[in-house]
């Protein structure tokens, strides 16, 4: 996901691994994550496990809220 264009990197937008957006004051925040995973586990298992870990996360931080919209897209293999 891109963030801001930096001078300190030739001005090219540099990719970021996670999003956070509200759409509405009082509407569940968005989350969008990308990843890059272990070549020897199912990219399916990798995002699942990530969506859960940060739900059971923000649920802390954020407690009586409604929960977050969380997706997760691998983006490569290692």
């Amino acid at each position: 996901l891109p963030r801001g264009v930096n001078a300190a990197d030739g001005g090219r937008a540099v990719p970021s691994g996670v999003r956070l957006s509200r759409p509405a004051e009082a509407g569940p925040w968005r989350v969008e994550i990308h990843v890059v995973a272990r070549g020897h586990v199912r990219t399916l298992d990798v995002a699942r496990d990530v969506v859960r870990a940060v739900e059971v996360r923000l649920a802390g931080l954020l407690p009586g809220q409604e929960a977050p919209k969380v997706t997760v897209t691998v983006t490569g293999l290692v």
